[in-house]
């Protein structure tokens, strides 16, 4: 355990006014690879002076940790002690609101080398400021001495995920929140009022309405888990490129016949070029089917009456096989367009919801094409219509000979 401290027998440079300023208050220091022996009391006393503290603290598994890093000490005593004295310095700085910045640097030692992420996160839940992680390679254990500057994305990665986690669950719950909400209004007014048979029937419906959504929610939540916890799709299975298209094509047709049924029809045309017309996707059937049928479902959905929607399968001059669903709807602004494959993410709320959308599909979509390989390309124009493409590899088709 180093605190403040190259991890040499030495102190750096670096470290100069550090000791400095501990000599002035009377505290002596000394070697400082030797921190894990400091009482809280030494903290106490140099951190309201100081502008920042570095912990740096070394972990290995107990054959290495105390081998190589310190050649006596207990290695879960040392770590519980450093653990213990950053929580202490962290819980000073708040309750004294002092401005010194408090970090803390992990070194892995080799038999850690798969374990930086829990790393990284044990040093961030413990409050610091910034925590930078560096695995040592067999030639470098019980060298300290590290440039941190490479890890801290890794540090801005962690706490994006952080917050992707909270909105996560805050989304789950306020989309699940107010359909539960409408039923449970609807089940006071049958049971408090009396109603005629036909109320009772119209107000059964709209339950069964709110009942599926959230059916919907539940269904595309368990898709999402499944993609993201399954194997990635072998080439065996297969799919093939005309019974995509024509199924697409059949659901596209009913739920616009559904929507505008007394209104002037939309244009629905698939086209296949005739070279890959006989082309197997390959991979997995199911997910395969769910991304092309969430694009074409969306366009039909978001494309006003009399509106056109085109479905083309090429391929483009790097060999990549396209399916591309475009369409003469409302379009997308610009700024929307980075955020659209997020979870739960909608342009317009109000209207997704009217349309039976769960804000789920294109994260969907997004998790099927990397999990194949393969990339999900948008463009849109605001009041012009949109573009969606499916781009799978050269690897993740073929095409059939026909006798």
């Amino acid at each position: 355990v180093s605190l403040v401290s190259d991890g040499e027998s030495t102190i750096s440079k670096a470290y100069v006014p550090f000791v400095q300023h501990a000599a002035k208050l009377g505290i002596n220091i000394g070697n400082a690879t030797n921190a894990w022996e400091w009482e809280p009391e030494k903290i106490e006393a140099v951190l309201p002076h100081i502008t920042w503290l570095r912990f740096t603290v070394a972990a290995g598994r107990p054959e290495s940790y105390a081998k190589i890093m310190y050649k006596g000490p207990e290695h879960t005593q040392v770590f519980d002690r450093a653990m213990s004295h950053i929580r202490y310095a962290v819980e000073l700085k708040r309750k004294k609101n002092l401005p010194v910045t408090l970090g803390i640097q992990m070194v892995l030692m080799p038999d850690l080398k798969d374990e930086i992420l829990p790393f990284a996160k044990l040093g961030l839940d413990l409050g610091v400021d910034y925590a930078v992680i560096k695995h040592c390679s067999d030639d470098e254990q019980g060298t300290l001495g590290i440039d941190y500057s490479q890890y801290e994305a890794l540090h801005q990665l962690l706490e994006q995920a952080e917050a992707m986690r909270r909105d996560f669950v805050a989304n789950v719950s306020h989309e699940i929140r107010t359909p539960l909400t409408v039923l449970a209004g609807f089940v006071e007014t049958l049971q408090t009022l009396k109603l005629n048979p036909q109320e009772q029937d119209n107000y059964l419906a709209l339950m069964a309405t709110q009942a599926q959504r959230m059916q919907s929610l539940v269904d595309d939540l368990l898709t999402l888990s499944r993609l993201e916890g399954s194997p990635i799709p072998g080439f065996t299975s297969h799919l093939a490129l005309s019974q995509l298209m024509d199924a697409c094509q059949s659901e596209a047709q009913q739920l616009s016949h559904v929507l505008y049924q007394d209104k002037i029809a939309q244009v629905i045309v698939f086209e296949t070029d005739p070279a890959i017309k006989d082309s197997l996707l390959l991979g997995e059937p199911r997910e395969l089917q769910s991304a092309l049928s969430n694009l074409v479902s969306n366009a039909v959905r978001y494309t006003p009456q009399g509106g056109r929607i085109e479905v083309h399968a090429f391929i483009s001059t790097d060999g990549s096989l396209n399916l591309q669903v475009k369409d003469t709807g409302t379009g997308i602004p610009p700024e929307h367009l980075p955020r659209l494959t997020e979870r739960f993410y909608r342009v317009d709320r109000s209207r997704s919801r009217e349309s039976g959308g769960t804000g789920l599909g294109l994260a969907i979509v997004k998790h099927v094409m990397q999990r194949h390989g393969g990339q999900l390309e948008i463009a849109s124009i605001a009041g012009q219509g949109s573009c969606f493409t499916l781009v799978l590899p050269a690897t993740r088709y073929k095409i059939e000979l026909t006798s």
